[in-house]
């Protein structure tokens, strides 16, 4: 039994994204046969028998509970906190799931130049200090881990030593992508939709958007697919089941008012398609999900498309037995194609994604095979059966060897805080204390 910390740097609670749901999940998981603190940063509140909670309003209060751990998982780790794990021989699980350098590449795309460099500086330097130090590191795909192995290389840790301990590198980097839970979701509140679809009636077959609206997906080829099936197939509705982040701190998505936007030029709204202006708490999400006939997840064609894993195809999608149609690019399009779990289109192809719902519809014989083998498929998702490779790792305690020096890893923190500290001033416009700065 491994005695583990999940830090968290998203908030959890009644409502929650992606990043708060898999440390959740992970502590429910892990917690059946260890002892877990799961930490959360204030205002987060969660109750669990599986584990105990903490909220911390600055990283430096779990430094009390670094020492009585035997290893921390985080997706990135304050140097405050990395130092209290070095110092005291804690294990560093570092969850790489989501390439954020990448992945905010293209969500500040539309920010002036400087800006988006300073933040791509501040994330390149973040991303180094944790992989440096990280005594493991968890991706989300194969796609994924071919990525980071890349990373890694580059970055001097997979050197002869580490190389000969173990050819695969699985000692050093492993799959763990996102689950479900093994108990099958069963509707509370039957009428729980009526609040997001006044007209909803059991005869509607409702396409499910089961997440935010962010700026690197695609909903306007839906709206338009939905516009141009309305007439033929008047009882499809199209369903945003939450556009307001349930973080405060997370900054509002220039893709979500352009959907509204369209929905409403196109006199969809409230008749066709529908937005939650807020956010389904998790544990009742279930009520809609399953009330839905089919899911959707539609992208665009850049970098974080290749590397990115959905968690809204797994924990909602997949969870529910929701026959997908999905955008092509990425490793869970690969799947849905692979194991005929729905229809793959290609990009920004509303006529596309509109026959895709059309032979769902008239197609039974089709929807039912694809609702079948998305029930095979969460089987091969369920966290229990996930995480056992990681518990092999608890069990086998044979780490990779971190060559990384005192005064390399001081290097890398200088660095940290710099491009912190650049990326501040610049973002703020202090541009005139940045140039004094960098004199010195």
């Amino acid at each position: 039994m491994a005695r583990i910390i999940l830090y968290s740097n998203d908030t959890i609670g009644e409502k929650m994204a992606g990043p708060g749901i898999r440390y959740v999940q992970m502590a429910r998981a892990f917690g059946k046969n260890h002892t877990v603190l799961l930490a959360a940063p204030s205002p987060s509140k969660y109750q669990d028998s599986n584990f105990q909670f903490y909220t911390y309003k600055k990283p430096k209060d779990l430094l009390a509970q670094i020492p009585k751990a035997q290893v921390i998982i985080a997706q990135k780790l304050p140097p405050v906190l990395l130092k209290a794990v070095r110092k005291n021989n804690i294990k560093f699980i570092a969850d790489f799931y989501d390439p954020i350098v990448l992945e905010n590449l293209e969500a500040n795309r539309t920010k002036p130049i400087d800006h988006q460099v300073a933040i791509y500086n501040f994330e390149s330097a973040n991303q180094a200090l944790q992989l440096s130090v990280a005594d493991h590191i968890l991706v989300a795909s194969e796609r994924q881990r071919d990525y980071w192995i890349g990373v890694l290389s580059s970055l001097g840790r997979i050197i002869p030593e580490v190389y000969s301990e173990d050819v695969s590198l699985n000692h050093l980097i492993s799959i763990l992508p996102f689950g479900v839970e093994k108990k099958q979701p069963k509707i509370d509140d039957q009428e729980a939709i009526l609040k997001l679809i006044p007209n909803f009636t059991k005869d509607d077959k409702v396409i499910l958007w089961g997440g935010g609206i962010w700026n690197w997906f695609d909903p306007l080829s839906v709206i338009e697919a939905i516009n141009i099936i309305k007439t033929s197939h008047p009882e499809v509705k199209l369903l945003f089941l939450g556009i307001k982040h349930p973080n405060p701190d997370a900054p509002e998505m220039e893709m979500t008012g352009r959907a509204i936007k369209l929905a409403d030029e196109m006199k969809l709204t409230g008749r066709h398609v529908f937005f939650n202006y807020q956010w389904v708490p998790y544990d009742e999400r279930q009520n809609y999900v399953l009330q839905c006939f089919a899911a959707v997840s539609t992208h665009f064609d850049h970098v974080e498309t290749r590397l990115s894993f959905r968690t809204r195809i797994v924990d909602s999608y997949i969870w529910a037995n929701l026959p997908i149609i999905a955008t092509r690019g990425d490793s869970m399009a690969d799947l849905i194609e692979k194991r005929k779990l729905g229809t793959v289109v290609n990009y920004v192809d509303s006529k596309q994604i509109a026959e895709a719902i059309k032979t769902m519809i008239e197609d039974k014989k089709f929807y039912q095979e694809c609702q079948e083998n998305v029930s095979v498929v969460r089987e091969e998702f369920i966290w229990d059966n996930l995480i056992l490779s990681v518990e092999e790792l608890f069990a086998k305690n044979k780490w990779t060897e971190i060559t990384l020096n005192e005064i390399s890893f001081k290097q890398l923190i200088s660095l940290y805080f710099k491009a912190g500290l650049q990326k501040v001033l610049i973002m703020k416009g202090w541009t005139g204390v940045l140039a004094k700065i960098l004199k010195k």
